[in-house]
């Protein structure tokens, strides 16, 4: 059942299925904070830490198995099987947040895990578009478990076991940049290997056909560093994400000063 599709089918951009999964997506989190925000503190810990191990089996089963990767895009290879994408990284950095809830970690889950998910479905929308959709292992794979990494961070938020801090702005960042190098280490050792010599993740050594990465390869054709400016470029993104919750305190602050008056 999961293993039979043909071929590989990327939906176009923004197509009524793109959209009809995005808007999916977006009344799965809404309802998800509705249900959880009045719910206690260890119900809310018991029902994210059964979502995010949910993902995490997803995924793992994919590493194992390679029901697509390996199948179609490397015809076997196990180069994609690791999990070692950021978003791979973030479901299991998403289940230890929400197992030991540090301030730190909950807010690179909110400006890395949530920004990252996001664009994943909606500028990269990878799924088997046809009539078998809600039978297809992609679709569990991709959909559900980048909608959970968004949803579980926003849900804590609203659940108020954190509020994003502008200090963690940087923070995040700078965790970014150590998890990319550290992948480039890593890609660097695997690349030695025959079944890993095309090995590439994040697309540290080939832009792909992406568009951005592949003007910035152009112009710094050096693997690792190319990508590297679009990373820092995202840090104003960072602050975007955060000014909302700054000007929520900056009002509270208000409220009390006039109140004590």
């Amino acid at each position: 059942m999961f293993n039979d599709a043909p071929i590989y089918i990327v939906p176009y951009l923004f197509s009524y299925q793109h959209i009809l999964l995005l808007l999916i997506s977006v009344a799965y989190i809404i309802c998800l904070c509705l249900i959880l925000r009045k719910r206690t503190y260890k119900t809310q810990r018991i029902v994210f830490i059964t979502i995010m191990s949910i993902c995490c089996v997803i995924f793992f089963c994919r590493m194992f198995f390679g029901f697509e990767h390996a199948r179609i895009w490397n015809e076997g290879s196990k180069t994609t099987l690791l999990p070692l994408e950021l978003c791979n990284f973030n479901i299991i950095i998403t289940l230890i947040g929400v197992i030991i809830n540090k301030k730190f970690l909950n807010n690179y889950l909110y400006f890395v895990s949530v920004f990252g998910a996001i664009v994943s479905l909606t500028i990269f929308p990878q799924v088997h578009m046809n009539l078998n959709l809600f039978t297809e292992y992609m679709f569990f794979d991709y959909y559900i478990i980048h909608t959970n990494v968004v949803a579980v961070p926003i849900a804590m938020i609203a659940c108020k076991w954190f509020k994003p801090e502008f200090k963690y702005t940087y923070i995040s960042l700078l965790m970014l940049i150590v998890i990319y190098t550290a992948l480039f280490g890593i890609t660097t050792f695997l690349r030695q290997f025959e079944p890993f010599e095309n090995a590439n993740y994040m697309y540290i050594y080939d832009p792909g056909t992406l568009p951005i990465l592949s003007q910035l390869y152009s112009l710094i054709p050096i693997p690792y560093v190319y990508a590297l400016p679009l990373i820092i470029l995202i840090y104003p993104l960072f602050v975007l994400m955060w000014i909302p919750f700054g000007l929520h305190t900056r009002y509270n602050k208000k409220i009390q000063f006039k109140n004590l008056n």
